[in-house]
């Protein structure tokens, strides 16, 4: 084996040896700015390539858009162009090259997989995207995934210091003016070309963006356009202006001014299957949903994510705030709102100024997309993920059923005596799609045929069964709520288009960042109305249907009609710099929230005793049974608040620990953890004060 290695190191080697003699051979390639641009094209090249997946395509591109071609040859210029002054030119040469292939393969595999390209943003998520990669690939393809990483980074060393060490008869110095004046001239050129609308600065369409700005241009985009820009002649006058401005909601009739409990329930990938031409179905997939749109006020909700980026959908609908205005493909719930003293308006802050409590539901980890940091920012006074939750059902994929949440959505409501906000998320829907080897049942598709993208047959019937299974969720919750006194509304939506490579072409109607949303109550007039909001407005609009105005946003929402769409939108952003980066000039310089400190779950996790049994032939090693209540498969028994005990689950009242050193003294917990990460209080501790009769720690001793 290592035989074969060395011949196939020697060979590389020999080969890449003869090709380096050959261009020395032309004097054109000593020229050190003749190396960056050289360099810079041929990148440029092979990254686009990965990014559209077709050489013919990318030629194509080249073609048509010569001056976005060039913008694209300019960034990467910059980067190679950083490297002319220092000694290892040519191994820095040969780092570059392989940090921008390794974003174009990583492009190339990302939009395979969700449809929307790789941003740094992706990076911010990273933690939370290494947990769930089992999901996306199988056995095989994550070990040729680790082994084509090692292979990388040994061929990035050995490159590294392989690659010779050139003198140069210009002085250092002066191969530092050099780099200065490419990257001075190249930024100049970017700006001027951004300036005069060769390439955009901000994308709606993130995935269009890519094909037809190029690569380079837009993944470098996303790492230095981030958060919301200054807006023209921002200051205090001009949001007062604004605020003067708002009037109040038309009141609705007196019966319905009462407070009711208000469940919005964001649906994983969940979109009218019925909206596809070229689709047949043995039967309606979603038929309650459909009977919903039909009853209720419904309409068409633009959200601002394709495939992914749930967690923006989120943010738009709890915020009202707008993604457009912030960097491409970056995720708030990552960067500015992970802050420790950012807070900023959101429907869960507003409603508490009526007496509402707030509540968070994800059949999903706390710290997927920081929602155990970002939620108490947001208003939320207790939280409930998949580490609190009991009588866990997965599908086949691994993502735990949405039916789960009917049970803690009505624990949420039962949880207080007043009226209750509760913003659940769901999970089910997730991609990505499997084929035939996971399918349980295929009966609900019968052909998909115009379809103008690649969808896979027994993918898409996979993504039926899970709608199907999420449609009957709906209709179980409904009927619990429809059972209980309390008046309520209802607030359903998807959160963007599942992953599959639709063209707009093939929607009925509404676009590839459209889904629905269905508002449904058990009071007063449900007369269906049909209106299309874009999701930073869905929550402004339900605050209106029952009368309340709380919030500045909100009212800016709910007085756009008095604006053109141009003002509306440039108010909008003013206040959302205001309350996030500026002076908070809307609350006259003082944010009116108060974080709360975020509760997790509603059922007391609790140890009650330890039953130990002692190993003979280790001193002090036992196993055991620690009994309680509220525990799952996320429960992990700690000694001493830092030692981990392994720990399988049993059942809500027994967990099992096969081994662990204990004495007399020590102090047991149980804490939830997940993915190795563990953000959640412990029990109080249970103390060990014999093996015979054990004693639980009540603080006096």
């Amino acid at each position: 084996m290592l035989k074969a290695l060395n011949k196939i190191k020697q060979r590389v080697e020999s080969f890449l040896c003869d090709v380096c003699n050959r261009l020395r051979q032309y004097k054109v390639f000593h020229y050190t700015l003749f190396q960056v641009y050289f360099l810079a094209v041929t990148t440029t090249i092979i990254i686009e390539i990965l990014s559209k997946r077709s050489l013919i395509k990318a030629a194509r591109w080249m073609i048509m858009h010569p001056l976005i071609f060039v913008v694209n040859i300019l960034v990467v210029a910059i980067s190679y162009a950083a490297c002319i002054f220092l000694r290892r030119k040519y191994s820095w040469y040969f780092l570059m090259f392989l940090l921008w292939l390794t974003v174009g393969v990583v492009d190339c595999i990302v939009i395979s997989c969700r449809n929307t390209p790789f941003t740094f943003g992706d990076l911010k998520v990273l933690p939370t995207v290494i947990t769930i990669i089992p999901v996306y690939l199988r056995p095989w393809q994550i070990v040729l995934a680790v082994a084509a990483i090692i292979l990388a980074v040994a061929v990035l060393i050995y490159g590294f210091l392989r690659l010779p060490v050139i003198k140069c008869e210009m002085k250092r110095m002066n191969k530092a003016v050099v780099s200065i004046l490419i990257i001075c001239i190249n930024l100049v050129l970017i700006t001027l070309s951004m300036r005069i609308g060769i390439v955009a600065v901000n994308f709606t369409n993130i995935r269009n963006a890519y094909q037809e700005y190029g690569l380079a241009y837009c993944y470098t985009n996303s790492i230095f356009n981030t958060g919301i820009s200054k807006p023209s002649g921002y200051s205090k006058a001009q949001v007062n202006q604004i605020i003067s401005g708002f009037e109040k909601p038309n009141q609705p009739d007196k019966e319905d001014l009462e407070h009711p409990n208000i469940i919005f329930v964001q649906l994983e990938s969940f979109f009218n299957v019925n909206r596809l031409n070229g689709v047949k179905y043995t039967e309606n997939p979603i038929p309650y949903m459909t009977y919903l749109y039909e009853h209720c006020d419904t309409g068409l909700l633009g959200v601002p994510s394709i495939s992914a980026g749930t967690a923006n959908t989120e943010f738009e609908v709890l915020t009202g705030m707008n993604m457009k205005d912030f960097g491409p493909g970056e995720y708030p719930y990552k960067t500015v709102l992970s802050e420790d003293d950012v807070q900023c308006e959101s429907i869960a802050n507003n409603l508490k100024t009526y007496g509402y409590s707030t509540h968070g539901i994800h059949n999903n980890t706390a710290s997927f997309y920081n929602r155990n940091i970002v939620f108490p920012h947001l208003g939320i006074d207790t939280f409930t993920p998949i580490e609190y939750m009991t009588g866990i059902e997965r599908n086949q994929l691994y993502w735990c059923k949405d039916k789960i949440l009917t049970e803690n959505i009505l624990k949420a409501l039962d949880s207080t005596h007043g009226e209750d906000f509760v913003f659940a998320v769901s999970v089910q829907g997730h991609g990505s799609y499997p084929d035939e080897d996971l399918l349980t049942d295929s009966s609900l598709l019968m052909s998909i045929e115009g379809i103008s993208g690649e969808i896979g047959e027994f993918n898409f019937a996979y993504y039926l069964e899970q709608i199907k299974e999420m449609d009957a969720f709906v209709k179980e919750l409904v009927t619990a709520l429809e059972k209980r006194e309390e008046p309520t509304v209802l607030v359903l939506y998807g959160d963007h288009l599942p992953g599959f490579d639709f063209d707009e072409s093939d929607l009925k109607n509404g676009t590839l960042y459209d889904t629905e949303y269905v508002i449904w109550r058990n009071f007063g007039k449900n007369e269906h109305v049909t209106k299309n909001l874009k999701s930073h407005q869905l929550s402004a609009y339900v605050m209106s249907m029952l009368g309340f105005d709380s919030g500045v946003i909100t009212k800016l929402h709910q007085n756009r009609d008095k604006y053109t769409e141009e003002e509306y939108y440039d108010s909008l952003k003013i206040l959302e710099y205001d309350m996030l980066y500026g002076d908070k000039n809307c609350w006259n310089g003082v944010v009116p929230y108060k974080m709360p400190e975020l509760k997790y779950g509603y059922d007391e996790i609790k140890i009650t005793a330890f039953e130990s049994i002692k190993n003979k032939n280790e001193k002090d090693m036992y196993y055991g049974f620690v009994r309680g209540k509220g525990f799952n498969e996320f429960s992990t028994v700690y000694v001493n608040e830092k030692e981990k005990l392994e720990t399988i689950y049993v059942n809500e009242t027994t967990l099992f620990v096969p081994e662990a050193k204990l004495k007399p003294g020590d102090r047991l917990y149980v804490s939830q953890s997940s993915g190795g990460i563990n953000v959640f209080p412990a029990t109080l501790p249970y103390l060990l004060n014999t093996f015979d009769m054990e004693v639980p720690y009540t603080g006096s001793r």
